[in-house]
């Protein structure tokens, strides 16, 4: 077994060639695609922090709008109920309006059929006396004198009781 130092060399040359071919065709190749790859998970990460944080403000906002609607609707249902009352005030005061002049009408109605009546039963009772006086008396009595005595009769009564 003989050293051949030329057949040495030549291995070494040889498998200097395969290493640069395999590092220049095979690993510099890989490693650009690994680095890239980590690039783009690096990029994907950062863009999924940036996405969380956009969603946090937005959850944000939201909760600040909700907040801001809510405080809205209060005041709204607040407004509300104050115009609810005051409306309810006036009707309150319009019905109770109403019903005082519709009460003085009916009032008044009544009284006037009241004097009406009374007038009609003044009449009748003054009639009924007259017949009756003329009957006792058996001659006929001035009517208006005889009236006006009853009237003055009935004064009396009215006084007295």
């Amino acid at each position: 077994m003989d050293i051949k130092l030329d057949q040495i060399l030549f291995q070494v040359l040889n498998f200097g060639v395969v290493f640069g071919a395999i590092v220049f065709l095979v690993y510099k190749p890989v490693i650009k695609v690994l680095d890239e790859r980590a690039k783009k998970i690096h990029d994907a990460d950062r863009a999924a922090e940036e996405s969380l944080k956009e969603k946090d403000a937005i959850d944000e906002l939201k909760k600040k709008e909700k907040v801001r609607a809510e405080k809205e609707s209060a005041k709204m249902m607040e407004k509300a109920r104050e115009q609810a009352t005051e409306l309810k005030k006036e009707l309150t005061e319009k019905a109770r309006a109403e019903i005082k002049l519709d009460k003085e009408k009916a009032m008044k109605s009544w009284e006037l059929e009241k004097k009406g009546e009374h007038a009609a039963m003044r009449k009748e009772f003054v009639d009924a006396v007259y017949a009756v006086t003329e009957k006792v008396v058996g001659k006929a009595v001035d009517k208006k004198a005889h009236a006006g005595l009853i009237d003055k009769g009935l004064k009396e009564l009215a006084q007295a009781m």
